[in-house]
């Protein structure tokens, strides 16, 4: 049973601390990481980093630790203090797992936000901090990665340059290792303001949703879809249906965070979202709604109880 807006628990009673992160199916269990959230105003700085959970059926998660820790050093990356956010992994056709996020060093302005990537064998770890870089020449602020079959995956994500911030959204192919970028790149969305990506291929297309660039207040949605990665893209509009909680709630209060493929379903998915809490990140939720594509456009409803079948990964 999903519950948004409350806490949720691990098996061991714990609070589930895995913000705008994803779910992936690998080894015979689903596995859900994100980055781990302190209590107050600065909670949102990372003192612990990436965490990990799995789940045989997506309902009883087990918290298996922190696999891309901060670092004591000052003159690491992943110093703590340093914005460690929007952790993504897919896996390579070669087999390793490969995670990209949203890096500020401490100390640093967002006019330095870079891609941070790392990568493993096994996805509990242990993890290699490969490094960190603007990739295509741009600021990486919000992003997200998408597998596309094939060998191919894309890195799409808020960017600009110098004091441009989050203009446009871009999407870059990525070099065959995925550890880097191929140069071929488009921009998606242009000078639209669009942060918090979530991407999904259903029937065939892609679909994209964002929300805009409010901070940590809520705001309209937006959606936009592809034939192929690098566009053309087409926005599509709010894809939130009026129920809304609550009255005077824009996109249900909640931040796209990733879109979990469920096996069986064609035209559904589930959308992974965070609902923030500025003065107080120790409040953040997570909240999960059902994702569908019918008549050519996206859609969601907000359920505040709803029934995620008890599905094995694939």
């Amino acid at each position: 049973m999903i519950v948004n807006g409350s806490p949720w628990f691990d098996v061991a009673g714990q609070r589930i601390n895995a913000f705008c992160g994803g779910v992936i199916p690998a080894d015979g269990w689903w596995w859900w990481y994100g980055s781990h959230y302190g209590d107050g105003p600065r909670g949102n700085l990372a003192e612990v980093g990436i965490t990990l959970y799995r789940s045989r059926d997506l309902a009883a998660w087990e918290r298996v630790g922190t696999i891309l820790p901060v670092q004591p050093h000052f003159e690491h990356d992943l110093h703590r203090g340093c914005r460690l956010e929007r952790p993504k992994i897919i896996r390579h056709p070669d087999g390793r797992f490969v995670m990209w996020f949203h890096l500020v060093k401490p100390g640093c302005s967002h006019h330095s936000a870079a891609a941070g990537v790392a990568e493993a064998a096994h996805i509990e770890g242990p993890w290699s901090y490969v490094g960190s870089f603007q990739p295509d020449g741009f600021m990486l602020r919000d992003m997200t990665l998408l597998d596309a079959g094939g060998g191919e995956a894309y890195v799409i994500y808020a960017g600009g340059r110098q004091c441009r911030w989050n203009r446009t959204l871009h999407v870059s192919l990525l070099a065959r290792d995925w550890l880097g970028t191929s140069g071929a790149w488009t921009f998606a969305l242009p000078e639209r303001m669009t942060e918090a990506p979530a991407i999904t291929r259903l029937n065939g297309r892609f679909w994209l949703l964002g929300s805009g660039c409010t901070g940590w207040n809520p705001n309209r949605l937006r959606s936009a879809v592809a034939d192929h990665p690098l566009g053309p893209w087409y926005e599509l509009g709010d894809p939130c249906a009026p129920n809304i909680e609550p009255p005077d709630a824009l996109g249900y209060r909640c931040q796209p965070a990733n879109i979990v493929t469920i096996p069986g379903w064609v035209d559904r998915a589930v959308l992974m979202a965070d609902r923030w809490c500025a003065e107080d990140h120790g409040q953040n939720r997570h909240i999960w709604l059902p994702f569908s594509v019918a008549g050519g456009r996206p859609r969601m409803s907000w359920s505040e109880c709803w029934t995620l079948p008890l599905v094995r990964p694939p």
